[in-house]
């Protein structure tokens, strides 16, 4: 995309963007084929990103497939060989990654070594994540960073 078509973009107001879209999408839907399939993974909801995703990919000529996961399902979706995350065999998979995604619960009289031990084990469960998704789909692996909370505790 053009540097001045994303600053015309920008400048519009989201009610404009979201018009645009769906015209836009209208004739999207005329073209035939895929390109990538693309899947998204997250714990919350994805369908707004995918549409942003799916529009600005069209502006680039670029045909795509997107599939959005199970909501508060990536396990689910990556672990179960059975399930449409892996049906859909994505070239490219994007797990948007939550603070609720993460089970550390700490009191104020954990020591150094137990906060190690439990940050070592979060990034094992994505490792395994990673792993399964390579073996099964061969698919891209894009992970944001986790989303922090608004408020803090």
């Amino acid at each position: 995309m053009e540097e001045v078509d994303v600053k015309e973009l920008f400048s519009k107001d989201f009610v404009t963007i979201v018009k645009k879209m769906r015209k836009d999408n209208k004739m999207k839907e005329e073209t035939s084929g895929s390109n990538v399939k693309i899947a998204l993974l997250g714990t919350g909801s994805l369908q707004f990103f995918s549409d942003m995703l799916r529009y600005y990919l069209y502006k680039n000529n670029i045909s795509a497939e997107v599939f959005i996961g199970t909501y508060k399902g990536i396990e689910l979706d990556v672990m179960d060989q059975n399930s449409e995350y892996n049906k859909f065999g994505p070239d490219v998979t994007v797990i948007f990654s939550d603070y609720r995604d993460i089970f550390c619960n700490f009191d104020m009289t954990v020591n150094e070594d137990e906060i190690w031990e439990k940050v070592w084990h979060e990034i094992a469960k994505y490792e395994i994540l990673w792993d399964k998704i390579k073996s099964q789909t061969g698919s891209y692996i894009l992970q944001t960073n986790i989303v922090t909370p608004i408020e803090r505790k």
